[in-house]
């Protein structure tokens, strides 16, 4: 069975891709909201591979990742971190060389080799996360399943 793609860009309503205060527009509240519930919560159930620039790689490691969880943070705080830190990560990059987050690895070259390669690979659905810039040429290439 060929691994289905989803495309999930990170943008304002007002069609910026940049979040200069992330992720303190999230942190108010103790429970998810809608736009966190469907954005994130609800499309992991089924993805065992994450795919990630390297700054939304960098960013989600500082902010995501197990190690950065505080006790008192809210309950979906920790469900994501948590998914996170069990599924495969990809960061394409061609300037990092190493990661030290668990189960993730740094991936060079061709965009529709590399995506092509997890999907053949056996496991769950893929999810590429980032910003406009990844999302767009995965788009443009028609790499995704959906978005």
């Amino acid at each position: 069975m060929v691994r289905k793609v989803t495309a999930n860009v990170y943008m304002t309503l007002d069609g910026r891709g940049a979040f200069p205060q992330y992720p303190g527009w999230d942190r108010p509240s103790r429970e998810p909201g809608a736009l966190f519930r469907e954005m994130w919560i609800a499309r992991y159930g089924d993805v065992t591979t994450v795919v990630m620039g390297r700054r939304s790689f960098l960013g989600h490691q500082k902010v995501w990742s197990g190690r950065a969880r505080k006790p008192d943070d809210p309950p979906y705080m920790h469900d994501y971190s948590n998914f996170l830190d069990r599924t495969e990560k990809v960061c394409l990059s061609r300037h990092l060389t190493k990661t030290d987050w668990e189960k993730s690895r740094i991936a060079k070259g061709d965009l529709g080799r590399i995506i092509g390669q997890l999907k053949r690979k056996s496991g769950g659905n893929i999810l590429i996360e980032g910003g406009p810039r990844i999302v767009q040429e995965v788009l443009r290439r028609n790499l995704a399943d959906d978005y």
